[in-house]
């Protein structure tokens, strides 16, 4: 399971109160098993090992996991301050126990009791299923993906009684960040929902709450 000098830290890791993947998780990450660029060239000849996003020379985990831009971003949204994104870490396990140990010294008077007894994610999962636009309203609901340099959206649309009007999907041969595949999903979107000759109102739905934030400053019917 992985004791040693990082014995405290497993014991603690699976006494969370959290749902079983977050576990799993943390201790792919601790051993530092997950498919990164670094991992996978070491066992394939031949295969770049510098990050796809941010083209560092090697995508290692912990670059992944803390260096990376967006991870850092993510974790100074947070609440972790810069002494701990800002260290440099020779291993991932060393980065979660010093987290760990951050946890505890809030915790005060609970030490450790408090992340291991609270519930760090709910286990109740939601259960999310698709809704009815209003009356009059056809929904197109659009998701797009990254892989490499190449981008793939799609999208179906369906009117008030769920009956489906149509959909489609495409491709871009082109690198982009997380921001511009999303801004580029939703231009060829709308383009393909004005070939679908829809009458009426359209409610576009997304998961991506940045592209949502953003139409929300420059416009003001935007339905999430």
């Amino acid at each position: 399971m992985g004791f040693g000098t990082h014995r405290f830290f497993w014991k603690a890791s699976w006494k969370l109160d959290t749902i079983h993947k977050v576990q799993v998780f943390t201790w792919r990450v601790g051993h530092e098993i997950l498919p990164t660029n670094f991992k996978i060239a070491s066992i394939q000849r031949g295969f770049g090992q510098g990050c796809p996003r941010c083209e560092v020379e090697y995508e290692t985990l912990i670059h992944a996991f803390k260096d990376f831009p967006m991870s850092r971003a993510i974790f100074s949204i947070g609440g972790w301050n810069d002494s701990t994104i800002s260290k440099d870490y020779k291993c991932c396990v060393d980065c979660l126990e010093d987290m760990m140990r951050v946890l505890h010294k809030k915790s005060y008077d609970r030490p450790y009791d408090y992340i291991m007894n609270e519930p760090l994610l709910s286990p109740n999962l939601a259960v999310k299923k698709w809704e009815k636009p209003p009356q009059g309203f056809v929904k197109i609901n659009f998701d797009a993906s990254v892989c490499d340099n190449r981008v793939g959206y799609g999208a179906i649309a369906k009117d008030d009684d769920d009956f489906v009007l149509g959909g489609g999907e495409g491709f871009i041969e082109k690198s982009m960040s997380v921001e511009e595949v999303k801004c580029h999903a939703f231009e060829a979107i709308i383009k393909m929902a004005c070939l679908l000759n829809i009458s009426g109102d359209g409610h576009f739905e997304t998961d991506n709450a940045c592209l949502v934030n953003k139409l929300k400053n420059h416009a003001y019917h935007t339905i999430v």
